[in-house]
Protein backbone atom coordinates (compact mmCIF):
# COMPACT_ATOMS: atom_id res chain seq x y z
CA UNK A 1 0.00 0.00 0.00
CA UNK A 2 1.01 3.66 -0.94
CA UNK A 3 0.24 6.76 0.54
CA UNK A 4 -0.45 9.89 -1.62
CA UNK A 5 -0.33 12.97 0.56
CA UNK A 6 -1.66 16.11 -1.58
CA UNK A 7 1.36 19.59 -0.11
CA UNK A 8 1.08 21.57 -3.70
CA UNK A 9 -2.06 24.32 -2.56
CA UNK A 10 -1.05 27.75 -2.21
CA UNK A 11 -2.69 28.49 1.59
CA UNK A 12 -4.16 31.75 0.85
CA UNK A 13 -6.22 31.83 4.12
CA UNK A 14 -2.87 31.53 5.99
CA UNK A 15 -1.06 34.37 4.25
CA UNK A 16 1.02 35.90 4.85
CA UNK A 17 2.62 32.51 6.46
CA UNK A 18 2.29 31.01 3.61
CA UNK A 19 3.99 33.74 1.07
CA UNK A 20 7.33 32.49 1.97
CA UNK A 21 6.57 28.28 3.19
CA UNK A 22 4.23 25.95 2.10
CA UNK A 23 1.37 25.30 4.62
CA UNK A 24 2.31 22.03 5.33
CA UNK A 25 5.82 22.90 6.74
CA UNK A 26 3.87 24.95 9.50
CA UNK A 27 5.50 24.13 12.79
CA UNK A 28 4.14 21.89 15.55
CA UNK A 29 6.36 22.10 18.38
CA UNK A 30 9.04 19.94 17.78
CA UNK A 31 8.08 19.18 14.11
CA UNK A 32 5.81 20.40 11.35
CA UNK A 33 2.38 19.31 9.71
CA UNK A 34 3.64 17.47 7.09
CA UNK A 35 6.73 16.11 9.11
CA UNK A 36 4.12 14.71 12.13
CA UNK A 37 1.92 13.36 9.48
CA UNK A 38 4.54 11.56 7.02
CA UNK A 39 6.20 10.33 10.59
CA UNK A 40 2.42 8.50 11.52
CA UNK A 41 2.18 7.50 7.82
CA UNK A 42 5.29 5.97 7.54
CA UNK A 43 4.80 2.59 9.16
CA UNK A 44 2.07 1.17 7.12
CA UNK A 45 2.96 2.00 3.46
CA UNK A 46 5.60 1.17 0.91
CA UNK A 47 6.31 4.34 -0.17
CA UNK A 48 4.98 7.96 0.65
CA UNK A 49 4.03 10.11 -2.65
CA UNK A 50 3.73 13.53 -1.80
CA UNK A 51 1.64 16.19 -4.37
CA UNK A 52 3.52 19.32 -4.51
CA UNK A 53 3.95 23.08 -5.98
CA UNK A 54 4.04 25.73 -4.13
CA UNK A 55 7.34 26.53 -2.93
CA UNK A 56 7.30 22.47 -3.36
CA UNK A 57 11.45 23.05 -3.00
CA UNK A 58 10.77 23.31 0.63
CA UNK A 59 9.26 20.48 1.31
CA UNK A 60 11.40 18.28 -0.36
CA UNK A 61 14.47 19.54 1.33
CA UNK A 62 13.18 18.93 4.68
CA UNK A 63 10.93 15.62 4.32
CA UNK A 64 14.20 14.46 1.81
CA UNK A 65 13.91 11.21 0.35
CA UNK A 66 12.48 8.64 3.07
CA UNK A 67 11.05 9.02 6.67
CA UNK A 68 12.01 5.97 8.77
CA UNK A 69 13.55 3.99 6.00
CA UNK A 70 10.02 4.42 3.83
CA UNK A 71 11.37 5.96 0.12
CA UNK A 72 9.42 9.39 -0.13
CA UNK A 73 8.31 10.29 -3.80
CA UNK A 74 7.60 13.63 -5.32
CA UNK A 75 4.90 14.45 -8.06
CA UNK A 76 4.13 17.93 -9.51
CA UNK A 77 0.77 19.54 -9.93
CA UNK A 78 1.93 22.28 -11.83
CA UNK A 79 -1.58 24.22 -12.56
CA UNK A 80 -3.44 23.38 -9.16
CA UNK A 81 -6.87 23.29 -10.14
CA UNK A 82 -8.73 21.60 -7.11
CA UNK A 83 -7.69 18.17 -5.22
CA UNK A 84 -9.16 15.37 -8.39
CA UNK A 85 -6.55 17.32 -10.29
CA UNK A 86 -4.05 16.86 -7.73
CA UNK A 87 -4.82 12.49 -7.39
CA UNK A 88 -4.83 12.59 -11.60
CA UNK A 89 -1.14 13.83 -11.26
CA UNK A 90 0.01 10.10 -9.64
CA UNK A 91 -1.87 7.84 -11.92
CA UNK A 92 1.03 6.37 -13.49
CA UNK A 93 2.59 6.15 -9.86
CA UNK A 94 0.13 4.05 -7.72
CA UNK A 95 -0.86 0.68 -9.21
CA UNK A 96 -2.47 -0.64 -6.33
CA UNK A 97 -4.47 -0.17 -3.01
CA UNK A 98 -3.61 3.89 -1.45
CA UNK A 99 -4.47 5.39 0.97
CA UNK A 100 -4.91 9.63 0.14
CA UNK A 101 -4.41 12.14 3.08
CA UNK A 102 -4.71 16.18 2.82
CA UNK A 103 -1.10 17.50 3.95
CA UNK A 104 -2.57 19.97 6.42
CA UNK A 105 -4.53 17.85 8.82
CA UNK A 106 -3.45 16.88 12.36
CA UNK A 107 -4.62 13.76 13.70
CA UNK A 108 -3.71 10.90 15.74
CA UNK A 109 -2.26 7.95 14.18
CA UNK A 110 -5.30 5.65 15.11
CA UNK A 111 -6.58 7.65 11.93
CA UNK A 112 -4.21 6.50 9.67
CA UNK A 113 -4.08 3.20 11.25
CA UNK A 114 -8.15 2.85 10.37
CA UNK A 115 -7.61 3.47 7.02
CA UNK A 116 -4.68 1.22 6.58
CA UNK A 117 -6.25 -1.61 7.80
CA UNK A 118 -9.33 -1.29 5.29
CA UNK A 119 -10.19 -2.91 2.32
CA UNK A 120 -12.10 -1.65 -1.06
CA UNK A 121 -12.70 2.05 -0.96
CA UNK A 122 -13.57 4.25 2.24
CA UNK A 123 -13.50 7.40 3.29
CA UNK A 124 -12.79 8.51 7.13
CA UNK A 125 -15.81 10.59 8.79
CA UNK A 126 -16.46 11.67 12.33
CA UNK A 127 -19.74 13.15 14.37
CA UNK A 128 -19.43 17.07 14.97
CA UNK A 129 -21.53 19.37 16.50
CA UNK A 130 -22.19 21.80 13.34
CA UNK A 131 -22.03 19.73 9.96
CA UNK A 132 -23.43 22.15 8.08
CA UNK A 133 -19.61 23.46 8.32
CA UNK A 134 -18.39 20.76 6.30
CA UNK A 135 -18.55 18.48 3.76
CA UNK A 136 -21.48 16.22 4.98
CA UNK A 137 -20.90 12.17 4.69
CA UNK A 138 -25.29 10.66 3.87
CA UNK A 139 -25.14 7.05 4.55
CA UNK A 140 -27.49 4.25 4.05
CA UNK A 141 -28.80 2.06 6.32
CA UNK A 142 -25.95 -0.51 5.80
CA UNK A 143 -23.78 2.26 7.18
CA UNK A 144 -22.12 2.83 3.75
CA UNK A 145 -21.54 5.93 1.56
CA UNK A 146 -24.70 7.20 0.24
CA UNK A 147 -23.66 11.31 -0.96
CA UNK A 148 -20.75 13.52 -0.30
CA UNK A 149 -22.96 16.91 0.11
CA UNK A 150 -20.66 19.86 0.33
CA UNK A 151 -21.83 22.52 3.45
CA UNK A 152 -25.71 21.59 3.50
CA UNK A 153 -27.86 24.01 5.02
CA UNK A 154 -29.76 21.18 6.54
CA UNK A 155 -27.59 18.38 6.92
CA UNK A 156 -28.57 14.64 6.83
CA UNK A 157 -26.40 13.70 9.35
CA UNK A 158 -23.73 15.16 12.03
CA UNK A 159 -20.91 12.82 9.73
CA UNK A 160 -18.46 15.15 7.90
CA UNK A 161 -15.77 14.04 5.57
CA UNK A 162 -12.43 14.37 6.97
CA UNK A 163 -9.70 14.23 3.80
CA UNK A 164 -8.68 10.84 4.36
CA UNK A 165 -9.79 8.06 1.83
CA UNK A 166 -8.50 4.59 0.74
CA UNK A 167 -8.58 3.88 -3.13
CA UNK A 168 -7.07 1.24 -5.50
CA UNK A 169 -6.46 2.28 -9.29
CA UNK A 170 -9.55 2.02 -10.45
CA UNK A 171 -10.22 5.45 -9.14
CA UNK A 172 -8.46 7.12 -11.89
CA UNK A 173 -10.44 6.98 -14.41
CA UNK A 174 -13.63 8.54 -12.72
CA UNK A 175 -11.58 11.50 -12.29
CA UNK A 176 -12.17 12.09 -15.82
CA UNK A 177 -15.64 12.35 -15.37
CA UNK A 178 -15.62 15.49 -12.73
CA UNK A 179 -16.75 17.95 -13.82
CA UNK A 180 -15.43 21.89 -12.79
CA UNK A 181 -17.57 23.07 -9.42
CA UNK A 182 -19.10 25.95 -8.75
CA UNK A 183 -15.76 27.10 -6.83
CA UNK A 184 -14.01 26.30 -10.28
CA UNK A 185 -11.97 23.29 -9.06
CA UNK A 186 -12.08 19.95 -10.18
CA UNK A 187 -12.89 18.40 -6.37
CA UNK A 188 -12.06 15.02 -5.56
CA UNK A 189 -15.72 14.21 -3.69
CA UNK A 190 -17.08 14.26 -6.78
CA UNK A 191 -15.58 10.93 -7.94
CA UNK A 192 -18.08 8.91 -5.41
CA UNK A 193 -21.19 10.35 -6.99
CA UNK A 194 -19.64 8.92 -10.78
CA UNK A 195 -18.40 5.22 -8.36
CA UNK A 196 -21.74 4.85 -6.46
CA UNK A 197 -23.82 5.05 -9.96
CA UNK A 198 -21.58 2.56 -11.00
CA UNK A 199 -22.54 -0.06 -8.19
CA UNK A 200 -19.16 0.56 -5.93
CA UNK A 201 -19.23 0.37 -2.64
CA UNK A 202 -17.56 2.48 0.16
CA UNK A 203 -17.18 2.40 3.78
CA UNK A 204 -17.32 5.16 5.92
CA UNK A 205 -14.84 4.41 8.48
CA UNK A 206 -15.63 6.42 11.57
CA UNK A 207 -13.17 8.00 13.83
CA UNK A 208 -13.52 9.90 17.34
CA UNK A 209 -10.04 11.03 18.22
CA UNK A 210 -8.15 14.55 17.49
CA UNK A 211 -8.54 16.17 14.08
CA UNK A 212 -7.68 19.41 12.90
CA UNK A 213 -7.34 20.62 9.08
CA UNK A 214 -4.99 23.54 9.57
CA UNK A 215 -6.44 26.19 6.80
CA UNK A 216 -6.97 29.15 8.55
CA UNK A 217 -4.81 31.17 11.54
CA UNK A 218 -7.87 30.07 13.86
CA UNK A 219 -7.40 26.76 12.69
CA UNK A 220 -3.55 26.78 13.15
CA UNK A 221 -3.99 28.14 17.05
CA UNK A 222 -6.77 25.41 17.56
CA UNK A 223 -4.48 22.43 16.38
CA UNK A 224 -1.93 24.03 18.58
CA UNK A 225 -3.85 23.89 21.61
CA UNK A 226 -5.43 20.64 20.62
CA UNK A 227 -1.85 19.28 20.64
CA UNK A 228 0.45 20.50 23.14
CA UNK A 229 -2.88 20.15 25.78
CA UNK A 230 -2.35 16.60 26.01
CA UNK A 231 1.50 16.87 27.00
CA UNK A 232 1.79 16.30 30.25
CA UNK A 233 4.70 19.30 30.77
CA UNK A 234 6.88 21.28 28.37
CA UNK A 235 9.02 20.29 26.11
CA UNK A 236 12.45 22.48 26.09
CA UNK A 237 15.28 21.84 24.22
CA UNK A 238 18.39 20.94 25.63
CA UNK A 239 20.18 23.69 23.89
CA UNK A 240 17.86 26.78 24.80
CA UNK A 241 18.71 29.07 27.53
CA UNK A 242 16.21 29.72 30.28
CA UNK A 243 16.73 32.30 32.52
CA UNK A 244 15.24 31.87 36.21
CA UNK A 245 12.58 33.99 36.70
CA UNK A 246 10.86 33.08 33.56
CA UNK A 247 7.25 31.86 34.21
CA UNK A 248 5.58 29.09 32.07
CA UNK A 249 2.10 28.16 32.78
CA UNK A 250 0.71 25.31 30.33
CA UNK A 251 2.84 23.17 27.82
CA UNK A 252 5.17 25.48 25.67
CA UNK A 253 7.65 24.04 23.31
CA UNK A 254 10.76 25.56 22.87
CA UNK A 255 13.32 25.04 19.99
CA UNK A 256 16.70 24.56 19.84
CA UNK A 257 19.29 27.37 20.86
CA UNK A 258 16.20 29.85 21.56
CA UNK A 259 17.18 32.55 24.35
CA UNK A 260 13.88 33.45 26.83
CA UNK A 261 15.19 36.01 28.94
CA UNK A 262 14.34 37.29 32.51
CA UNK A 263 11.09 38.38 33.87
CA UNK A 264 9.30 36.91 30.94
CA UNK A 265 6.03 34.95 30.75
CA UNK A 266 5.27 32.43 28.59
CA UNK A 267 1.29 31.25 28.55
CA UNK A 268 0.82 27.85 26.78
CA UNK A 269 0.05 26.45 24.76
CA UNK A 270 3.00 28.37 22.81
CA UNK A 271 5.73 27.35 20.09
CA UNK A 272 8.71 29.23 20.35
CA UNK A 273 10.95 27.81 17.33
CA UNK A 274 15.22 27.50 17.12
CA UNK A 275 17.02 30.54 17.83
CA UNK A 276 14.43 32.85 19.45
CA UNK A 277 15.22 35.45 21.70
CA UNK A 278 12.82 36.87 24.05
CA UNK A 279 14.43 39.37 26.23
CA UNK A 280 13.20 41.06 29.33
CA UNK A 281 9.67 41.14 30.43
CA UNK A 282 7.85 39.72 27.49
CA UNK A 283 4.42 37.93 27.79
CA UNK A 284 3.58 35.58 25.06
CA UNK A 285 0.17 33.87 24.98
CA UNK A 286 -1.31 31.11 23.19
CA UNK A 287 0.90 31.97 19.86
CA UNK A 288 3.44 30.43 17.51
CA UNK A 289 6.20 32.38 17.50
CA UNK A 290 8.36 30.96 14.27
CA UNK A 291 12.56 30.43 13.75
CA UNK A 292 15.04 33.15 14.77
CA UNK A 293 12.44 36.15 15.52
CA UNK A 294 13.43 38.55 18.22
CA UNK A 295 10.88 40.09 20.91
CA UNK A 296 13.85 41.89 22.81
CA UNK A 297 11.62 43.72 25.63
CA UNK A 298 8.55 44.96 27.21
CA UNK A 299 6.23 43.24 24.43
CA UNK A 300 3.39 41.29 24.78
CA UNK A 301 2.04 38.70 21.47
CA UNK A 302 -1.16 37.46 22.13
CA UNK A 303 -3.05 34.60 20.39
CA UNK A 304 -0.50 35.50 17.31
CA UNK A 305 1.38 33.97 14.46
CA UNK A 306 4.75 35.54 14.01
CA UNK A 307 7.03 34.54 11.19
CA UNK A 308 10.91 33.92 10.84
CA UNK A 309 13.44 36.50 11.56
CA UNK A 310 11.28 39.42 12.61
CA UNK A 311 11.69 41.86 15.02
CA UNK A 312 9.57 43.63 17.72
CA UNK A 313 10.84 46.87 18.88
CA UNK A 314 10.43 47.75 22.49
CA UNK A 315 7.50 47.93 23.54
CA UNK A 316 5.67 46.36 20.58
CA UNK A 317 1.96 45.19 21.68
CA UNK A 318 -0.05 42.90 19.60
CA UNK A 319 -3.53 42.96 20.90
CA UNK A 320 -5.68 39.63 20.88
CA UNK A 321 -9.43 40.80 21.62
CA UNK A 322 -11.83 43.30 20.51
CA UNK A 323 -13.43 46.27 22.83
CA UNK A 324 -16.82 45.10 21.78
CA UNK A 325 -16.49 41.29 22.24
CA UNK A 326 -17.11 40.08 19.24
CA UNK A 327 -15.37 37.65 17.41
CA UNK A 328 -12.16 38.86 15.43
CA UNK A 329 -12.47 38.62 11.40
CA UNK A 330 -8.92 38.20 9.26
CA UNK A 331 -9.07 39.11 5.85
CA UNK A 332 -8.47 36.73 2.97
CA UNK A 333 -8.43 38.42 -0.53
CA UNK A 334 -11.19 41.71 -0.54
CA UNK A 335 -13.58 39.48 2.27
CA UNK A 336 -13.32 38.99 6.18
CA UNK A 337 -13.46 35.63 7.15
CA UNK A 338 -14.79 35.07 10.47
CA UNK A 339 -12.79 33.22 13.13
CA UNK A 340 -15.36 32.31 16.05
CA UNK A 341 -12.60 33.53 18.45
CA UNK A 342 -13.01 35.97 20.51
CA UNK A 343 -9.53 36.39 21.18
CA UNK A 344 -6.69 36.62 18.15
CA UNK A 345 -3.97 38.76 17.09
CA UNK A 346 -1.86 38.98 14.38
CA UNK A 347 -0.26 37.18 11.68
CA UNK A 348 2.89 38.38 10.71
CA UNK A 349 4.97 37.26 8.16
CA UNK A 350 8.82 36.58 7.74
CA UNK A 351 11.09 39.18 8.30
CA UNK A 352 9.30 41.94 9.52
CA UNK A 353 9.96 44.94 11.94
CA UNK A 354 8.35 46.70 14.11
CA UNK A 355 9.66 50.34 15.84
CA UNK A 356 9.57 50.78 19.38
CA UNK A 357 5.80 51.48 20.78
CA UNK A 358 3.92 49.94 17.93
CA UNK A 359 0.29 49.07 18.53
CA UNK A 360 -0.89 45.96 16.48
CA UNK A 361 -4.55 45.45 16.51
CA UNK A 362 -7.11 42.32 16.57
CA UNK A 363 -7.30 40.42 13.01
CA UNK A 364 -3.83 42.22 11.57
CA UNK A 365 -1.83 41.06 8.72
CA UNK A 366 1.75 42.27 7.60
CA UNK A 367 3.29 40.82 4.81
CA UNK A 368 7.01 39.67 4.99
CA UNK A 369 9.66 42.15 4.63
CA UNK A 370 7.70 44.88 6.34
CA UNK A 371 9.00 47.79 8.20
CA UNK A 372 6.51 49.69 10.84
CA UNK A 373 7.78 52.60 12.01
CA UNK A 374 7.79 53.63 15.94
CA UNK A 375 4.44 54.29 17.62
CA UNK A 376 2.00 53.21 14.52
CA UNK A 377 -1.45 51.65 15.41
CA UNK A 378 -1.55 48.76 12.42
CA UNK A 379 -4.94 47.67 11.81
CA UNK A 380 -6.12 45.41 8.74
CA UNK A 381 -4.18 44.33 6.18
CA UNK A 382 -0.72 45.05 5.17
CA UNK A 383 0.53 42.16 2.41
CA UNK A 384 2.71 44.15 0.39
CA UNK A 385 6.29 42.85 0.56
CA UNK A 386 9.24 45.38 1.84
CA UNK A 387 7.28 48.80 2.40
CA UNK A 388 8.14 51.16 5.28
CA UNK A 389 4.82 52.37 7.09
Amino acid sequence: MDAVILAAGRGRRLRPLTDTRPKALLPLGETTVLGRLCAQVAPHVERIIIVIDHLGEQIREQVGTAVAATPVIYIRQPDRRGTADALAQVAETVAGPFMLLNGDMVVEASFIATLAAGSGWSVCAMEVDEPQRYGVIDVDAAGQLREVIEKPSDPPSPLVNLGGYRFDAAVFPYLEEVAVSARGELELTAVFGHALADGRSVDVARYTGMWYDVGTPAAYLAAIDGLLSRWDDSAIDPSATVAPSVQISGPVAIGPHAEIGPMTYLRGPAVIGAGVHLGHAVEVKASVIMAETAIPHLSYVGDSLIGAGVNLGAGTVIANLRHDAAPVTIGVGESQLATDRRKLGAVIGDGVKTGVNTSIMPGTRIGPGRTILPGTVVKGDLLGDGATD
